[in-house]
């Protein structure tokens, strides 16, 4: 028998998402949804892409779906991040169709790569197109970010994720990052700038 889906409300005041049996969800229960959530679209991209290598559309479908996988992921990383669809401000709105503007740029200049025939119609073709659906955690991270800053948090601190695979040797290292504490937010370098750039899986504390 499948199981039902599990419902949650979101506590504003306590900025937190909660069961309907009262429980909170934990924050990295929920990172790893979104984590999940960020590796399903990166398949659907990686096909999308496998069926232009094959020829079963062209680089103007391509190009239209592609798009459409980046808008739907990122707003719907926004909304999560922010307590959902109803806590969604006009600066909420904003920052996601910033991100989304700044992907679209990315993906036309891919697109031209491969029209030109600068990149050519191989399988490496469908990994550089997974990368973005991986830049869909950064951003979730990144509204969750945003979120606390409108809530009146003053100082954060980089988490790493419990899985191995940090990145490390400079500054831009997430070990790096964590291992400096406490900081005004916004000091640290945001996630997807990092070495391991999109793959990060680290997160925020805020206070």
């Amino acid at each position: 028998m499948p199981r039902t889906p599990a419902k949650f409300t979101w506590d504003t005041e306590k900025r937190r998402y909660y069961y309907d049996s009262g429980r909170a969800v934990p924050l990295r229960t929920l990172e790893n949804w979104i984590d999940k959530a960020s590796a399903n679209a990166e398949l659907r991209l990686e096909n999308l892409t496998k069926d232009l290598i094959s020829n079963k559309i062209d680089l103007v479908e391509w190009t239209l779906k592609f798009k459409d996988e980046i808008r739907n992921g990122h707003n719907a990383m926004a909304m999560i991040a922010a307590g959902g669809r109803d806590q969604m401000t006009a600066k909420e709105w904003g920052k996601a169709g910033n991100i989304i503007k700044v992907q679209y740029k990315y993906l036309d200049n891919f697109a031209r790569q491969i029209e030109s025939g600068e990149i050519s119609l191989t399988d490496a073709l469908a990994v550089r197109a997974r990368m973005y659906g991986a830049a869909m955690y950064p951003s979730y991270v990144s509204g969750v970010r945003q979120r606390e800053i409108n809530a009146g948090a003053t100082e954060e601190r980089s988490v790493l994720t419990p899985a191995d695979g940090w990145c490390n040797g400079s500054e831009n290292g997430c070990i790096e990052q964590a291992a400096r504490g406490w900081v005004p937010i916004g000091d640290l370098i945001p996630l997807g700038d990092r070495l391991c750039m999109v793959r990060c899986r680290c997160s925020y504390e805020s206070r």
